[in-house]
């Protein structure tokens, strides 16, 4: 915001371009992340053909891995949408003082 206002309104591009690609970078690392964990399709679709061979010891394996799995997921995505509050709470605790009217 105020490189912008620096820049009189001008979009900079070039001193845009580093921000762009860390925020894609880091914006795709945790998509992976949060696909891994909380799609589980794969493994059960496995299971579910596997099913003449039922053994136990796998679909307790399963069972915990599944779990396991959900688990970082609802801790991983409390901690981001943590993460989030905290940002809007501060983005919007200087903003406000600024835009507010006098």
């Amino acid at each position: 915001m105020n490189k912008i206002y620096e820049d009189k309104g001008k979009y900079n591009l070039l001193y845009q371009i580093p921000q762009i690609l860390y925020s894609t970078l880091i914006g795709r690392f945790i998509d992976a992340l949060i696909k891994n964990l909380a799609l589980s399709q794969e493994s059960i679709v496995e299971f579910k053909k596997e099913k003449e061979n039922l053994d136990t010891n796998y679909l307790q394996k399963l069972i915990r891995t599944l779990k396991i799995k959900f688990i970082f997921f609802f801790i991983i995505s409390f901690i981001i949408l943590l993460f989030f509050w905290y940002y809007i709470i501060c983005f919007c605790g200087i903003y406000e003082v600024i835009l507010s009217p006098v």
